[in-house]
């Protein structure tokens, strides 16, 4: 059996979230646990109204890994969706050639993904026995004329279950 990790896949989406308020407290209005839906214009602005992204935490599967499970608990392949959004409005009215709400999105995937690479967060600090960023979908969220515009991060990391 692979190394254990203490963490339950609940314990990963927050730590997920601790990050992302860590590195990214400037550049982020709110963070959800899962797709919430109908997402209000207030999502994306911080405190004294200016426009942000709001990050969505969506299980994508939740797999067991094939003879790494005993009576104990098992190995499991979590897949994640870190999704940055966007209210694509606001700015597009005042200045659509720019697509500031498209960089910002943009500019969190990017840094986000390469900060999930680096040696010391592949575990995340113990939690997972392995992770990998798969890639980042920026077609998640093209929903058309709907005025919030997402990517997604996908993320994948194993982590050990208890059966009890």
């Amino acid at each position: 059996m692979s190394e254990r990790s203490d963490a339950s896949v609940e314990d990963i989406i927050d730590y997920h979230a601790v990050l992302i308020r860590e590195y990214f407290a400037d550049e982020v209005s709110q963070i959800y646990f899962g797709d919430v839906g109908i997402y209000p214009p207030s999502a994306f602005q911080n405190r004294i109204g200016e426009q942000r992204i709001a990050v969505s935490l969506q299980i994508d599967s939740l797999k067991p890994v094939p003879r790494m499970q005993d009576l104990a608990g098992g190995l499991w392949d979590l897949h994640l969706n870190i999704v940055p959004m966007a209210n694509m409005v606001p700015e597009f009215q005042a200045l659509p050639e720019a697509a500031f709400a498209e960089r910002r999105i943009l500019a969190f995937t990017t840094r986000y993904a390469h900060l999930l690479m680096q040696t010391e967060l592949s575990t995340l600090h113990g939690r997972v026995t392995t992770s990998a960023v798969e890639g980042i979908d920026y077609e998640y969220m093209n929903r058309g004329d709907l005025a919030v515009r997402g990517a997604a991060i996908q993320w994948r990391g194993q982590v050990y279950i208890n059966a009890d």
